[in-house]
């Protein structure tokens, strides 16, 4: 009907987030244009259910980053529904909490190729994919490869749908992981992280940072970034 208002389009992006680096960024705006969200909300995860947070970043260091890391960036929103949500942070509970707050939205949620093979472990999955759609961020080497064997929930249909729902980004320099290692050892950060992150790392002595001098600029690195 004329003058009907479409239904907003929101991207969940998750993860640690610790520390978020430019990849992050790069990743939700990618996402942002390939399926014309309207915002894209970066989920700092609380509690994860399935692996421990290395580092002293404590939850609202972590949300903080992120708030500054998006400052200026379109479309982009940090939200602390998992943080300030008590137990683990399970994905479906996030994804349910949207819903209700906006049940008429698209809801986007943005995964790493390398995560589908994990995904059938995760805490009532076939919820998730009834909640929202799947977009997976493919990198180089590789696939986005939802089969049947692995989600026999899904119709053919839906396993092809899933498979067109790739965006494909760029090598990230550094993952996560990559940059608290290069902190740790005193080496240049500064280039993988939005300036105003490396100063909150620096001034809070967060992943080691006090006792360092650190440089500016940034050596030849080669990892493969994550989510």
């Amino acid at each position: 009907m004329a003058g009907e208002r479409r239904a907003e389009r929101i991207g969940i992006l998750g993860g640690t987030f610790n520390p978020v680096h430019r990849c992050h960024i790069a990743i939700a705006q990618a996402c942002r244009e390939r399926f014309g969200l309207d915002r894209i909300e970066l989920v700092p995860c609380g509690i994860p259910p399935h692996k421990r947070i290395d580092g002293d970043a404590r939850p609202e260091d972590r949300l903080a980053m992120v708030a500054i890391a998006i400052e200026g960036e379109k479309g982009l929103v940090v939200s602390d529904r998992e943080i300030r949500r008590p137990g683990r942070s399970f994905t479906v509970d996030t994804l349910e909490e949207i819903r209700r707050e906006e049940p008429s939205a698209e809801v986007v949620f943005i995964i790493g190729s390398d995560t589908i093979p994990e995904l059938p472990a995760w805490h009532r999955v076939e919820r998730i994919f009834a909640l929202a759609r799947i977009a997976t961020v493919v990198r180089p080497g590789h696939a986005a490869l939802f089969t049947a064997e692995r989600f026999p929930f899904l119709s053919g249909g839906e396993i092809d749908a899933r498979n067109r729902d790739i965006v494909s980004i760029a090598p990230c320099p550094a993952s996560a992981s990559e940059i608290r290692r290069a902190i740790r050892e005193g080496r240049p950060f500064e280039a993988w992280v939005a300036e105003g992150v490396a100063r909150y790392i620096r001034e809070r002595g967060l992943y080691g940072a006090g006792g360092h001098g650190l440089g500016h600029g940034l050596g030849h690195g080669h990892g493969h970034g994550g989510m």
